[in-house]
């Protein structure tokens, strides 16, 4: 017989740690850039046809073989480092462009996708910063170009005739997004992934803390709140409140002969067919052994409790079948009012187990009001 009313969470259930979560995100993150260097730094170097050899290219070739040796040792790398790695990564090559190139270039998506990343990892706030900043950085690079203190040293209608230099856009207006964005979308979807399995948990755990593990019934401590709320209900409507102290009778028998998994059945049985005896406003719980306690609010006439008591005994003592094992047990009811025996939940139990009692010792299988 089981009377371990302990919560035991399940293993099997425990969610998926947010820190993981975010370690994906990272590391799909970083398979994009991956991607992108391998695209776009070649598109980018290759404009030197057009422009001839820049700074830039050079800055494109290192960051690029930064990222590819980022991305092969991910797994080594902490996130910490891995989401600032990224986030300098994308600054960097907006700030590099935006000096070099001005509006001709991708630099703005760069810098305005690394505000995006860092309100993305880290929180809004600073992806504000972050997009203040880069807008900063856009209105000091166009005052340097438009005052002459930077230029281009290449032809503006070669450069946009260039192949390179569209590839090179169409991979930060397109390419770089598609990439962030599709990683937010599964780190989002990941992230409501894990608040329903909390949700689930918390679901399991309150089932646990206030009903019994093997019948499913309430505990006993969960019964004296709905016998306080029946009582506060009775106060107003004027009527009574039944509180049912149920034994089985015979039940030592059950597990001295046939084991204690053949008690745990009948246990599991027996509440089941008090269930079917209750209402939507009745309680049914399990207290310890197999000792029961129901609650009928909302009683009119006494004769009512007697029919429900006598139909709860022929119940409960129709035969159980356990591996072609016919088993029989009894059960004796101790019965009280409110507020006719007691006016506290407490007084009310324990005046419905005397009544028991008696039950027991003149001859079991009935029932006894206090």
């Amino acid at each position: 017989m089981n009377d371990d009313n302990s919560i035991n969470v399940d293993k099997s259930i425990v969610p998926v740690s947010l820190d993981n979560i975010r370690n994906q995100l990272i590391d799909r993150l970083l398979f994009g850039s991956f991607l992108i260097s391998i695209i776009g730094v070649p598109a980018s170097v290759s404009r030197y046809v057009s422009t001839g050899w820049m700074t830039l290219y050079g800055i494109h070739i290192f960051l690029g073989l930064l990222v590819v040796l980022t991305y092969l040792f991910k797994n080594k790398i902490p996130y910490f480092y891995k989401s600032l790695f990224l986030v300098c990564l994308y600054a960097l090559v907006g700030i590099v462009g935006m000096f070099t190139v001005g509006h001709l270039g991708a630099g703005v998506w760069w810098l305005i996708m690394s505000a995006f990343l860092v309100s993305s990892l880290y929180s809004l706030k600073a992806g504000i910063w972050t997009l203040v900043m880069s807008t900063i950085i856009v209105i000091i690079s166009g005052y340097l170009f438009t005052v002459g203190m930077l230029a281009r040293g290449f032809d503006a209608n070669l450069y946009f005739s260039s192949h390179s230099s569209w590839i090179t856009l169409l991979v930060a207006a397109s390419f770089m997004p598609f990439v962030i964005l599709q990683s937010l979308a599964a780190f989002q979807h990941a992230t409501l992934s894990l608040l329903n399995q909390v949700n689930d948990q918390k679901s399991i755990i309150h089932e646990m803390a206030t009903h019994d593990q093997l019948t499913g019934l309430l505990i006993l401590n969960q019964a004296n709140e709905n016998l306080l709320l029946a009582i506060k209900n009775a106060d107003i409507s004027g009527k009574r409140v039944a509180i049912f102290f149920i034994d089985l009778d015979n039940y030592k028998n059950v597990n001295d002969k046939h084991g204690h998994d053949a008690g745990d059945e009948v246990l599991k049985e027996v509440a089941q067919r008090m269930l079917n005896h209750i209402d939507e406003d009745d309680t049914a719980s399990r207290i310890g052994g197999d000792e029961f306690v129901l609650i009928f609010p909302e009683i009119d006439l006494l004769e009512s409790v007697k029919v429900k008591a006598q139909n709860l005994i022929d119940d409960i003592s129709k035969p159980y079948n356990y591996k072609n094992n016919t088993i029989h047990i009894g059960a004796s009811i101790g019965i009280s009012l409110y507020n006719d025996n007691g006016t506290d939940p407490k007084s009310l139990r324990i005046l419905a187990d005397k009544a028991m009692y008696s039950v027991k010792a003149t001859g079991k299988k009935g029932y006894a009001f206090a």
